[in-house]
């Protein structure tokens, strides 16, 4: 699984710290990242990467909004209202958060999940809100990974009484599933919209640009994981993350990841990616494991984008023996202006 290849190393430690400064700062940009200790990036480098493996997850997905450059996740008017618009069933309740799902399935894309979650004293004494989400699942490593992705949509506020509940599931569309035996619809006179253009006009592109993309990842994928690797192998605390790789590849191995299949080496970066972000803390003491790691999903995304990506130790040959000739010349320069004094 693991293929070893050559890793860029960096042309000095001054250069190294600058791209492993994760230090919050001010006037450096945020991006929003759940998932991690504060809830933000602030890291140039690691900000350019995940924006960039998020792009990928809306394409791989079909997911319903975009993510905008500070991370956070936004979904056009027309889809909210369709989402708002759209028949739904209550299906569970856990806490103050209820789940529902779309009546009936959109296009050929299945259903659409919802929650609505329910404050009290929001947004004053004396009132409640309601708020409705759509829930998307992002699959990385082919479905070893399940993260659920959950957007605002819409949310009702009024004043708080027995009825709120009911209201809010009115102006939100969601009925009780009709059952032999079970509760009736609390709203049979509701009207609905009945298709999903929007919705489904949007996942219909996506699918279309999915299945031209995806096969142009590998060759991207398998070079920043081929680099990463590499760069592990060269730190006292990597060996342990590529064991741990190799394990968990090996657990996996022929159920969710096969060598040979359509997004293989794309998977395997995800895979990677996650077992990183296990070792997040402990790659952050080793600076040049840190840079080198930042160095090689840099050059990923600049590689993905059509930029050219020079080879750091080379471009710093070329500016070091530019800086040289550029002195020699000076230097003759002078001499030469003595000579005609």
């Amino acid at each position: 699984m693991a293929v070893e290849t050559n890793v860029d190393k960096l042309p000095n430690e001054q250069d190294m710290q600058k791209i492993v400064d994760n230090s919050a700062d001010l006037d450096k940009p945020k991006y929003i990242r759940k998932d991690v200790k504060g809830g933000f990036l602030t890291n140039a480098s690691e900000i350019k990467y995940y924006n960039q493996i998020e792009q990928i997850d809306v394409y791989d997905n079909l997911l319903l909004g975009d993510f905008e450059k500070n991370g956070e996740y936004k979904i056009d008017t027309d889809i909210k209202r369709e989402l708002v618009g759209v028949k739904k069933y209550f299906v569970s309740a856990f806490g103050d958060t209820m789940f529902c799902e779309s009546a009936e399935n959109v296009a050929e894309f299945g259903k659409l999940d919802f929650s609505v979650k329910v404050q009290k004293n929001m947004p004053k004494q004396g009132y409640s809100t309601a708020t409705l989400n759509v829930l998307e699942t992002i699959d990385r490593a082919n479905g070893y990974y399940q993260n659920t992705n959950t957007a605002f949509v819409a949310s009702y506020s009024a004043v708080d009484g027995p009825s709120f509940t009911t209201d809010a599931f009115a102006k939100f569309h969601i009925l009780h599933k009709k059952e032999v035996g079970g509760l009736e619809d609390k709203l049979p006179t509701q009207q609905f919209d009945a298709e999903m253009p929007f919705v489904v006009a949007r996942k219909r592109k996506l699918f279309a640009q999915k299945k031209e993309l995806m096969p142009h990842l590998d060759k991207f994928c398998q070079r920043v994981v081929d680099k990463k690797l590499k760069a592990l192998g060269q730190s006292k605390i990597g060996q342990k993350i590529i064991d741990e790789f190799n394990a968990e590849g090996k657990t996996i191995s022929g159920y969710f990841i096969k060598a040979g299949m359509e997004g293989y080496a794309r998977y395997l970066n995800q895979m990677l990616d996650g077992v990183l972000d296990n070792h997040s803390e402990e790659i952050l003491q080793d600076v040049k494991l840190k840079a080198q790691i930042n160095e090689a999903n840099t050059a990923f995304v600049d590689e993905l984008n059509g930029k050219k990506v020079e080879d750091s130790a080379l471009k710093a040959q070329t500016e070091q023996r530019e800086q040289t000739v550029t002195s020699q010349q000076a230097k003759a320069d002078d001499h030469t202006e003595i000579e005609e004094l």
